[in-house]
């Protein structure tokens, strides 16, 4: 099989590796789509630690082609969404069929060979299969909408509430999109016109452009000066991180999503003398949240494909990752059909 493997700092190549078998407890998946999120680009430009060479990827979708004697949950033929986050399959957690609780889980494409390839070897257990009303291209962009049904599930919100979103790359218009439908007025933060138009598309009451407006002016203004009750931060870089208790009221919740270790800080002391709570959302949370998203778009509540805004081959993997890093023309997502 083909597969792209980055083999050094913006260094992409595709080779040939052998076909995976199915092993006890695994399925092979022929990989229809796979979305390159931050966390690959992150891989490609040396951002994130990684051994190389390394097969990026962890959002896909795809087909059953082939399964182990053992597995009896997917059949051979069925569409199906690729969960990123693998168990180890060993702890008690994992023993005990609880695979959303194992400690040791981790991402695929990160920590082991991703999804970029003709063919995958996935547990069983990572598999939710897809009606036939839900594209290929919807089910590789599933995460953002399931980390946003994780974090709205966390701030458990009252409806009506104003929410600031600071961020709209993929990450972030998903958590538009899920506090929307989850009764919030958002305030969508991002300085791209391109980003913003889709925040407004997926629902957001109010867009607001860093660069030409004052965000903490625009949301007071909007919260006759209280604030919001909620921000969520999904940029990961320190000046929207340091932005966000401005933002909030008194006994707000902050959520913090993007990647920013090292970057920026909250002040302690205004998060206790204000009794703020913050919150750290790693992930999807992997109790039924890609179930819960292949079932909203199925009631069409949700569209990732939306998301969507260049396609390529696998064999032009070194350009779609250009694109995506260097953002030489509006970009939201990157999808590739191997």
């Amino acid at each position: 099989m083909r597969v792209c493997q980055i083999t050094g700092p913006r260094q992409v190549e595709i080779v040939d590796r052998p076909d995976p078998e199915p092993r006890a407890g695994h399925v092979v998946i022929a990989v229809r789509s796979a979305s390159l999120c931050g966390t690959d680009v992150h891989q490609y430009d040396a951002r994130l630690p990684v051994e190389y060479p390394r097969i990026p990827g962890h959002d896909c979708s795809g087909i059953v082609s082939a399964v182990a004697p053992d597995v009896a949950t997917v059949d051979v033929g069925d569409r199906v969404a690729v969960k990123p986050s693998f168990p180890c399959l060993d702890c008690r957690a994992c023993t005990h069929a609880q695979f959303s609780d194992c400690a040791n889980k981790r991402l695929i494409g990160l920590w082991s060979d991703g999804c970029l390839a003709e063919s995958l070897l996935v547990p069983a257990s990572n598999v939710a299969v897809l009606p036939a009303s839900v594209g290929f291209d919807a089910a590789a962009n599933l995460e953002p909408f399931t980390v946003a049904i994780n974090t709205q599930r966390r701030l458990g919100l009252a409806m009506g509430e104003w929410v600031v979103i600071l961020g709209q790359g993929p990450i972030g218009l998903g958590q538009t999109r899920i506090a929307v439908l989850a009764g919030a007025r958002v305030v969508a933060v991002d300085p791209r016109p391109e980003a913003r138009d889709l925040a407004r598309a997926y629902g957001a009451e109010v867009t607001v452009d860093p660069d030409a407006d004052d965000v903490t002016t625009a949301v007071h203004a909007l919260t006759n000066g209280d604030g919001a009750a909620a921000v969520i931060e999904t940029a990961g870089v320190a000046a929207t991180v340091e932005l966000m208790p401005s933002l909030v009221r008194k006994y707000g919740q902050l959520a913090n999503v993007g990647i920013a270790a090292g970057i920026g800080s909250l002040d302690v002391a205004t998060v206790v003398a204000r009794g703020l709570t913050v919150h750290g959302i790693g992930g999807n949370g992997g109790k039924g949240q890609y179930e819960a998203a292949i079932a909203l778009i199925e009631a069409a509540r949700i569209d990732p494909a939306a998301l969507v805004t260049h396609t390529f081959g696998l064999a032009d993997a070194a350009q779609a990752f250009s694109l995506a890093h260097n953002k030489t023309e509006p970009v939201i997502k990157v999808v590739l059909h191997p």
